[in-house]
């Protein structure tokens, strides 16, 4: 028998209350952002309303527990930030060999962002801030790794802007430590982000 249901998002956090009563069990929900409720104010009146059945909420950050506090009004005792773990020695790759295999020239100065291609995520602005720069500087390069919804029309956006040499579509991929080490810079263009990491890989990053 279950003494513990532990719920992602608001969608489990939903359908689980019904079972989770029936048995008893007590419901721990974890928010990684907090993107879905910021432009709803609807949504925040459900989230508070369910949250009521909750004994607790973590998040992966300071700033989503601020949200979740100020906002939707969650007390501040019943709310755990615990961070995202991250594997350290799966960074360990050699940048020259990274570039290689991916056929990266070591003249071009390679940015690179990793993230579902979702509207939170805002590559189009990415890519228009992109193209500005290619005026400037021509051997730059652009990768976008990840898939998602969009990604049809952001491939669209990258060909109206003339960016076909110097944005490379990667999808999604299982070797993402490998792709960061081939990057000079890693850029965050999300309107949300829960928790980072491309800064393990110690290079500069730009948000």
């Amino acid at each position: 028998k279950a003494r513990i249901v532990h719920t992602h998002q608001f969608t489990q956090l939903l359908f689980s209350l019904l079972p989770a009563k029936v048995y008893g069990a007590k419901i721990v929900h974890t928010e990684h952002e907090f993107y879905v409720y910021s432009n709803d104010a609807r949504a925040r009146r459900m989230f508070k309303q369910l949250f009521r059945f909750c004994s607790a909420l973590t998040v992966v950050g300071p700033e989503v527990a601020r949200y979740y506090i100020e906002e939707v009004g969650v007390p501040p005792l019943r709310i755990h930030v615990i961070a995202n773990g991250v594997d350290l020695d799966q960074f360990n790759f050699p940048g020259r060999e990274s570039r290689s295999r991916l056929g990266l020239s070591t003249d071009d100065v390679v940015f690179g962002v990793v993230g579902r291609l979702e509207p939170e995520k805002d590559h189009r602005t990415l890519l228009q801030a992109f193209r500005a720069l290619i005026d400037h500087r021509q051997a730059a390069r652009l990768l976008i790794i990840g898939d998602g919804s969009l990604r049809g029309e952001l491939e669209s956006c990258s060909r109206t802007l003339g960016l076909e040499r110097n944005v490379t579509f990667l999808g999604a991929r299982t070797d993402i430590p490998e792709v960061l080490a081939a990057l000079d810079v890693f850029v965050l263009s999300s309107v949300h982000e829960g928790v980072p990491r491309g800064l393990r890989c110690r290079g500069p990053s730009r948000t």
